[in-house]
């Protein structure tokens, strides 16, 4: 029997063989690195698209609810407080479809209570103006959105005590209590300026 030897053939070398280790792990680790980045930059944005949307959504409802707001010079139709630790905003509706009355319409609040709290809650439904509607709590109230300050809104009255202007500000962050960062914390201010169209002068 004859044995055939090849004198070329050579067998992977321990040192080759950590080199080629070492090289996939540094491949690993960046893949890794990137998928955490990927991972990360989702969670950011995932979390400031439902904070914008949220002030979007409550913006809308209160703007709408400004918008229906029922009064006379006489009657504003809109009862705020915004000063202390309890603040809020209400507006008459003309619930029953009666415009040569108030007797029958029903008011919707919007209120902020209690020191440090800047959750705003809303409050439908109720027979007269009430800014501290939301101190009983549920299920009298909803929590709409925290803001980052009680000072969401300013009432200008004209000359001759008419109302000239509403001006609404909501700013919130995913979290309130922490310090607005553009990437980990982003904020988001809404404004709008409203002029009751049920407004008779």
């Amino acid at each position: 029997m004859k044995y055939i030897f090849l004198k070329n053939k050579k067998g992977l070398t321990l040192t080759e063989l950590i080199v080629a280790t070492v090289m996939i792990a540094i491949v690993m680790v960046g893949v890794a690195a990137f998928t955490f980045a990927v991972k990360s930059i989702q969670g950011t944005s995932r979390k400031a698209s439902i904070t914008s949307m949220r002030l979007a959504a409550v913006m809308s409802k209160l703007r709408k609810d400004a918008m229906l707001a029922v009064g006379d010079i006489n009657n504003l139709g809109i009862v705020s407080n915004n000063t202390g630790d309890d603040r809020g905003l209400c507006f008459r509706h003309d619930a029953d479809n009666d415009p040569a009355t108030y007797t029958g319409d029903q008011w919707v609040c919007y209120v902020t209570y209690g020191t440090g709290d800047t959750g705003l809650r809303v409050c439908e439904g109720l027979a007269s103006a009430d800014t501290d509607c939301g101190q009983a709590g549920p299920p009298n109230d909803k929590q709409l959105i925290e803001l980052t300050s009680k000072n969401y809104f300013s009432i200008s009255l004209d000359g001759q005590g008419r109302l000239a202007e509403l001006q609404i500000t909501l700013t919130a962050r995913d979290d309130s209590s922490a310090v607005a960062d553009p990437l980990e914390n982003p904020e988001y201010t809404l404004t709008t300026k409203v002029f009751p169209v049920g407004h008779s002068w």
